[in-house]
């Protein structure tokens, strides 16, 4: 049976126009088991993590992810060794019914890591934790910001279908690089031309090799940000940036957010 909007503690809980937002925080080892939810969500987690289960498909959703779930769809979910602080936005259907709300955000199942998405996560997080008079026109750009990321998001999934086998390497590459990464010496190892695999990972994984490692060098300094007593200075040099003041500049490009608002904002 559809079930209340979360089953962990319910931090704040703010109504927006044809949304609901609200900061959960779920205890450590918590297990649910499989229920649904009467309305379309999207969660934003921000640190701790947790397994999800949906349908026959699971995710694991760890800090700077998003997982949107159509309303009814059944899930239970693990949560691992650390407390889950998440923020969930609920769609209820006077949003659906809207004229300029033709996303199909709420149709499917949608995993992402994307900083650029879970950026949205963040800035939706810092208006209702503070909110002013500029907030309900805030939050509404911001929702209708996610609604259109997430569709171009969905688009490029479709795209990777149709990508070379040799394009996840480059991923697996870039995902665990710590140091310096040299174009002509990824691509040799890989046995095509580096114009060719810099042409090909633009098109279907949608930045450049050089954005997609910055931004998951930010997507790494977001869990050392939220998980650990590390300064701001030795993130920066944990993450493979130059220095702190390049750090911040691109953490605050792909976020919104500097990292010590960051920081902050993850604090309940």
């Amino acid at each position: 049976m559809p079930g209340e909007v979360t089953y962990g503690r319910a931090v704040r809980t703010i109504p927006g126009s044809g949304v609901v937002f609200t900061e959960t925080l779920h205890e450590p080892e918590l297990a649910l088991p499989a229920h649904e939810h009467t309305h379309a969500q999207v969660n934003f987690v921000f640190s701790g993590s947790f397994e999800e289960s949906v349908g026959r498909r699971a995710f694991g959703c760890q800090a700077g992810s998003m997982l949107v779930k159509p309303a009814g769809a059944p899930h239970s979910n693990r949560y691992g060794s650390r407390p889950a602080h998440c923020l969930i936005v609920e769609f209820l259907p006077a949003f659906g019914a809207r004229e300029w709300s033709d996303s199909r955000l709420l149709d499917d199942i949608l995993y992402t890591e994307e900083t650029s998405i879970t950026g949205i996560g963040w800035r939706l997080h810092r208006e209702i934790r503070a909110p002013d008079s500029a907030t309900p026109l805030a939050v509404s750009e911001l929702v209708q910001e996610l609604l259109g990321a997430a569709d171009s998001e969905r688009a490029r999934g479709i795209r990777e279908r149709s990508a070379p086998s040799w394009l996840s390497r480059v991923r697996d590459q870039l995902d665990h690089a710590s140091g310096d990464i040299d174009c002509t010496q990824l691509a040799s190892a890989l046995g095509v031309h580096p114009r060719h695999m810099m042409r090909a990972f633009r098109r279907y994984a949608g930045c450049s090799l050089g954005e997609y490692l910055r931004r998951r060098r930010v997507r790494r300094a977001q869990r050392l940000l939220s998980e650990s007593n590390l300064t701001v200075a030795q993130v920066a040099v944990d993450t493979g940036f130059y220095d702190q003041s390049h750090f911040t500049r691109t953490f605050r490009r792909l976020s919104g957010l500097t990292p010590g608002a960051y920081r902050e904002l993850m604090r309940l």
